[in-house]
């Protein structure tokens, strides 16, 4: 559980359960169980690509990262190479949504980055209690490289 400690320590104080249960992931949509997935990616490639300021993407990015991890939770379970599949996706944006969120003036931003990390984490215990045990050495791939983008995001708020 280092990562929740990360968590409270950063926030300056204990998280409440009522903080815990307020995150909710958006609904999944297509995953990567489709055909038509490569559509769903591409759409959403287009948003990003004209998304100009700095707000808009790191915005953009922020309901990637969502919507990946909410596909990888509605997938496990069911197909360990879509679950799998829907966590690189995750990984591949998340230094993305951090640095989108570091170049911003606003410090209040990098820390709702920050905190939704540990929501994430939660998702993919879930993840990781509903995935054969033999198979899925990719979802704590995926918790330490979010802990990683995590604590490199938070010493550059600590340089601030």
């Amino acid at each position: 559980m280092t990562y929740f400690l990360i968590a409270v320590v950063f926030t300056g104080g204990a998280v409440t359960n009522a903080e815990q249960s307020a995150f909710e992931l958006p609904e999944p949509g297509i995953t990567p169980e489709s055909p038509i997935y490569f559509l769903d990616l591409w759409d959403e490639e287009l948003r990003l690509f004209f998304a100009r300021s700095d707000s808009s993407r790191q915005k953009r990015y922020r309901e990637r990262v969502q919507e990946r991890l909410s596909e990888a939770d509605a997938l496990a379970g069911r197909g360990i190479s879509a679950t799998q599949r829907a966590l690189e996706l995750y990984r591949a944006d998340i230094p993305f949504l951090y640095a989108a969120a570091e170049r911003l003036v606003d410090d209040a931003i990098l820390e709702e980055a920050l905190r939704m990390a540990s929501d994430h984490l939660d998702v993919l215990d879930r993840v990781s209690e509903r995935t054969d045990f033999e198979k899925k050495r990719f979802v704590p791939l995926s918790k330490l490289f979010l802990i990683d983008q995590q604590l490199q995001s938070l010493r550059s708020l600590a340089d601030r």
